[in-house]
């Protein structure tokens, strides 16, 4: 293998780097592309990165003389044979440069931005209710259904994940796939809240009813505002129904 391919891989693994693993603008939508378009952006980062370094040595030509005798180590550092100074002086702008966009872009609001371009609806809801802590109502392919928080939304990489803070949980029947509630957990943690409050030690925490599930196995999703529910949603019993005949 020539030198010139030698520096092109090394430059793809330093893209590489920085692309997948220090910046998160960058690293949550790694996971949603082909490996070929992957490896071409690793590739080009690592060359724009390498391209920046190298013209720094003519920009020393342009100090002034007096001020020159400080900078000429840069350059004499940057053409090392072979390029050794080079290589480091790029990753060492990758790092720099990944600081500064993660500063600007928080790593959640990277993991949003991800999803909303390469994630699909479903994940696109999920994360609008985890950031706007919305409730959502889910259906999974077993016909359960949970109500609650999105506390963990799910990423792009596979097998993917979400982690939900139940409020309500109930099944669909297998005849009109009408809701049946089962289970209301809002008594469960007003119990336990008060008992923490009174200086009690728990032994199971609110947080520990997280539920866990697979992305896979959601059928369905939307939001869930439990006023707007019972008003028009809920179940009528006979009677009312008997009485709007």
């Amino acid at each position: 293998m020539s030198g010139g391919a030698v520096l092109v891989v090394v430059l793809s693994v330093i893209g590489y780097v920085l692309l997948r693993h220090c910046c998160h603008k960058t690293s949550f939508r790694w996971d949603a592309l082909e490996w070929q378009q992957n490896i071409f952006e690793s590739t080009a980062a690592g060359l724009v990165l390498f391209g920046v370094t190298r013209l720094i040595t003519p920009l020393v030509g342009s100090i002034p003389e007096s001020l020159r005798p400080f900078f000429q180590p840069i350059p004499n550092f940057l053409d090392r044979e072979p390029f050794a100074g080079s290589i480091i002086a790029s990753s060492l702008l990758g790092v720099l440069v990944a600081a500064i966009v993660n500063a600007i872009w928080s790593k959640e609001r990277s993991l949003a931005l991800a999803t909303k371009h390469h994630g699909g609806s479903l994940r696109s809801l999920l994360m609008d209710a985890h950031i706007e802590k919305r409730a959502v109502m889910l259906t999974l392919n077993t016909r359960k259904v949970y109500v609650g928080w999105i506390y963990t939304p799910p990423q792009l990489r596979k097998p993917t994940y979400l982690v939900i803070f139940p409020t309500l949980s109930g099944y669909r029947s297998t005849d009109d796939l009408a809701i049946r509630w089962t289970t209301d957990y809002a008594p469960v943690y007003l119990d336990l809240t008060s008992q923490a409050s009174r200086g009690q030690k728990l032994k199971t925490e609110p947080a520990h009813f997280q539920l866990v599930l697979p992305l896979e196995s959601v059928s369905s999703a939307t939001y869930f505002d439990k006023d707007l529910y019972d008003r028009h949603f809920a179940p009528r019993s006979a009677v009312s129904l008997d009485l709007q005949a």
